[in-house]
């Protein structure tokens, strides 16, 4: 409960987060997974398990420096710079 969730930082057990992808604030959902075999708790070690989940907000990430990106290709005739503008303003 009340705990901060990035997906794709696998955080949480294999498959968890995939679960959430597409999820609104509001949203509940049942998360049915397995602990997996090599799992520190005993008891827990392969067993399924449903999490009953509510999302209670859904931020984005913006990388502001995505918007230009820059690529140098090394030849040997010299050196190739690349810049590529991705949508939006700086």
């Amino acid at each position: 409960k009340g705990h901060d969730l990035e997906i794709g930082s696998g955080q949480f057990i294999p498959g968890f987060e995939e679960q959430l992808i597409g999820s609104k604030a509001g949203d509940e959902k049942d998360v049915n997974v397995s602990f997996p075999e090599d799992y520190h708790v005993a008891d827990l070690k392969g067993a399924p398990v449903v999490f009953k989940v509510k999302v209670n907000d859904v931020k984005v990430k913006k990388f502001s420096f995505l918007k230009s990106l820059g690529l140098i290709i090394v030849t040997p005739y010299g050196l190739i710079f690349l810049f590529l503008a991705l949508g939006g303003g700086m």
